[in-house]
């Protein structure tokens, strides 16, 4: 996703060089035929190649429809695991006096949080596209790095390294992570330090995280429907190619 204020031509070329080169030696041969060997037969009504734009049209403007439906649906996933973390936090802050207790624990979740994030943005080979456009673009962001070396940066900030070696190899990293403050919450309450209520309060907040979770995965490994993209880059495709031969006629009424 660009994230800039602005598309610069260096961003646009980075993205579109390929599909510009092509076009624009499709375009050159199509008129340096038509125009220095007088092959005129080769230009064609503009109308069919009018409806194929039409279906191009169509097509691309579902897949933007599809494509902002997906990122609302993320924006107001974070947005909840957001204000989840608030409540999860002045809650748990109010219950329990023990400075020491309440650092350890929302360290940890500070840590999920960030666990999660980097989680998100790991590289699904299927997803990826074999131009990598995002290393280009983003090449010296630390969002790339690897997904490994990134968690274990997150645990040495932490001071918590051994921990790291004891779930590095776990699928699901930010999972088992929530799952462990699950474990605090009911050890606070086998030793009297919070009642049923409250620790219901607190699993209540930290199932919703769970939920959250999910849908952010949900997002994340489902891909749209083959097909979607498969004709949409047939008719795009065929548009592209056809265009050069429909503009024949129409801009040599303009003249020589």
């Amino acid at each position: 996703m660009l994230i800039n204020k602005k598309m610069t031509l260096k961003a646009m070329w980075v993205f579109g060089k390929k599909n510009i080169i092509i076009t624009l030696l499709l375009s050159s041969i199509v008129v340096a035929v038509f125009h220095f060997l007088e092959w005129e037969f080769i230009a064609i009504p503009f109308l069919p190649v009018a409806s194929i734009g039409t279906a191009v049209a169509f097509y691309v403007g579902f897949k933007n429809n599809q494509a902002y439906d997906r990122l609302w649906e993320a924006r107001r996933l974070w947005g909840g695991i957001t204000n989840t973390s608030r409540t999860l936090t002045a809650l748990f802050i109010s219950l329990i006096d023990d400075k020491s207790k309440q650092r350890a624990f929302l360290n940890r979740h500070i840590a999920y949080i960030n666990i999660l994030r980097l989680q998100l943005r790991k590289t699904i080979p299927w997803a990826t596209n074999r131009e990598n456009y995002h290393q280009q673009i983003i090449s010296a962001s630390d969002e790339i790095k690897e997904f490994d070396i990134a968690i274990k940066e997150l645990f040495d900030k932490l001071d918590k390294a051994e921990i790291f070696e004891k779930v590095k190899h776990r699928g699901n990293i930010a999972n088992y992570t929530l799952k462990y403050q699950f474990e605090v919450i009911t050890k606070l309450k086998r030793e009297k330090i919070i009642d049923d209520y409250e620790h219901s309060d607190l699993t209540k907040l930290l199932a919703e995280l769970y939920n959250l979770q999910g849908g952010c995965e949900r997002i994340k490994t489902t891909p749209l429907f083959r097909q979607y993209s498969l004709f949409s880059r047939i008719f795009v495709q065929l548009f592209i190619f056809l265009l050069p031969f429909a503009l024949l006629t129409e801009m040599s009424k303009f003249g020589e």
